[in-house]
């Protein structure tokens, strides 16, 4: 795809959208889009852009803004938007109090390490499975917070990806705050400064507890 460079305002928005069926009966839906504005192009521009290439994003025009429904993104789209918040996350830059964090309405633990195994970010799934809030976890290392166990199999994973440059998915088991074990498909992408140099390590990690408690099921009753 085409590129546009700029000063771009990313926020979200919950809209309306009608659910299919006869006009007569179709209903509405509330469902959260991204939206999208530039002091440098018109909605126009960037709605243009967004729908170039073999995977088009479609997006709408509401007030000046370009709006899109981020659950019809395909991977191609959600590789460059891990990478746009690695790009914030690397600059600093802090959301404003009013803006809604999208990290921190989503259920996925999100967090990031720094080179010396401590949490330099982590959203709001994350530190309530952990049972406590963001800001208590900054700066401590990970081998405080979690078992042994627990820790050994995401710092070898981090070791990997930080030897061959690129990001690694692995299954491990983390428990929760009241000592429950649940299971988690965990993503590691490299993060990497400016300079190019090693920051840490993004790691993404989705609940899959039930999904591998119906595989033991089948494999049961598979084997009598």
């Amino acid at each position: 795809k085409s590129s546009l460079n700029g000063n771009f305002e990313v926020g979200l928005t919950l809209e309306s959208v009608p659910l299919a069926g006869p006009p007569h009966e179709a209903g509405m839906l509330q469902s959260y889009h991204v939206s999208l504005s530039s002091p440098d192009y018109s909605a126009r521009q960037i709605c243009s852009l967004l729908s170039k290439g073999e995977h088009p994003v479609v997006a709408g025009n509401k007030n000046g803004k370009v709006l899109f429904n981020p659950r019809f993104m395909l991977e191609e789209e959600d590789d460059l938007l891990i990478n746009s918040l690695l790009a914030v996350l690397e600059e600093g830059k802090q959301l404003e109090k009013e803006e809604i964090n999208v990290l921190d309405i989503i259920p996925t633990l999100v967090w990031v390490l720094d080179a010396d195994d401590r949490f330099v970010f982590l959203n709001k799934a994350s530190a309530m499975f952990w049972g406590t809030i963001p800001e208590d976890l900054l700066h401590t290392d990970i081998k405080k917070k979690l078992a042994e166990p627990e820790v050994k199999p995401l710092l070898e994973a981090r070791d990997q990806v930080l030897a061959s440059g690129e990001g690694h998915k692995i299954e491990a088991e983390l428990v929760d705050s009241v000592g429950t074990a649940r299971w988690f498909d965990i993503e590691l992408t490299p993060f990497h400064n400016s300079k190019g140099g090693y920051s840490g390590v993004l790691f993404t990690a989705s609940d899959v507890t039930e999904h591998k408690q119906n595989e033991e099921k089948l494999k049961y009753l598979g084997m009598h």
